[in-house]
């Protein structure tokens, strides 16, 4: 079975059937790994405003669905964060684009805005 471990954090893993991933809050955690069919970003979503905005990330996604990422920057978007919104509008044009389409992605100690373009760049409808 495929193991997706978060890059620079060899604890920060799990074994999924398909498509799955990990990310880890840097620099003390916690850990968000997950399969397909959970959701990417919970503990990303759970952060209070500031946090979010502050946020420091190491993570990797392997055939991983778009619209799952579609879920996850609708969810980011409703926070209204005042950060990263051309990212967001980015992402979620991409996942109604290509909702089956799966993405490849690794990110080390990034900031939120470049986790997001770390995802866009992965997509293959990505601007150009």
């Amino acid at each position: 079975m495929p193991r997706y471990t978060c890059p620079g954090n060899p604890d920060c893993t799990i074994e999924c059937p398909a498509g799955g991933g990990a990310t880890f809050h840097e620099p003390f955690g916690p850990c968000d790994a997950f399969c397909e069919d959970s959701a990417f970003g919970t503990s990303i979503l759970g952060l209070g405003r500031d946090d979010i905005i502050n946020i420091r990330l190491s993570g990797i996604l392997r055939h991983y669905p778009m619209r799952r990422i579609g879920i996850f920057a609708r969810a980011l978007a409703a926070r209204d964060l005042h950060v990263a919104n051309s990212e967001i509008s980015t992402l979620i044009e991409l996942s109604n684009a290509q909702p089956r389409e799966r993405i490849d992605a690794r990110w080390l100690d990034a900031d939120l805005s470049a986790f997001l373009g770390v995802l866009i760049a992965a997509s293959p409808l990505r601007p150009a």
